[in-house]
């Protein structure tokens, strides 16, 4: 929907975080009207993503100096097969409420075109190795996300879901807390998770 303008590899740019990593790079002109007010010339629209812990993405787009769109999820797991995604849509351009249609339209065709691959997708997770996935150069920041997820991991904080699964309807389990370390007097269990 942003009619697919070309990076310029040369400007690509990765800035590391304790809790994540931004990218960032710049790109050819918009070539969509669906964006026409926003004036973008080859070498000032950027776009990139950063992530932040497990579960917030932001992406951010700069059309040119002074229009810029910044977008942030929240993902929140409901259970192993469902995520619930919070989207902020921030803006400091098109603000007249006679666009907000028309900036909603726009986000939606992006999350729709979105929607259609990840609906296909097969296996439905995430391997849990990389070895077993096809990736290239271009896929630095899901490498980088995926390393950051495993050291999460050896934290032990994630939730074993089959073990879950097996005792669903059964048991009711507390979410592991730390406050469980202070006090012995709990009736539910701690719900399993995977030893890190």
């Amino acid at each position: 929907s942003q009619g697919l303008p070309k990076i310029i590899e040369e400007t690509i740019k990765f800035t590391e975080m304790d809790w994540g990593l931004h990218f960032i790079g710049h790109f050819g002109e918009l070539t969509t009207k669906n964006t026409e007010e926003l004036d973008s010339t080859e070498g000032e629209l950027s776009a990139g993503s950063l992530y932040h812990g497990p579960n917030t993405l932001v992406t951010d787009i700069h059309f040119n100096k002074e229009n810029a769109f910044i977008q942030y999820a929240f993902e929140t797991p409901l259970d192993e097969n469902t995520t619930r995604i919070y989207l902020v849509n921030m803006r400091n351009c098109m603000l007249e409420p006679e666009l907000d249609d028309r900036v909603r339209d726009i986000n939606a065709q992006v999350a729709d075109e979105d929607q259609e691959i990840l609906e296909n997708l097969w296996p439905v997770r995430t391997p849990d190795t990389m070895t077993r996935e096809l990736l290239t150069t271009t896929d630095e920041m899901v490498v980088h996300y995926r390393k950051h997820l495993k050291k999460w991991d050896a934290l032990g904080w994630r939730l074993d879901t089959k073990k879950l699964a097996r005792t669903d309807g059964d048991v009711a389990y507390a979410i592991p807390c730390p406050a469980r370390r202070e006090s012995g007097n709990w009736i539910l269990d701690e719900a399993p998770c995977i030893a890190g």
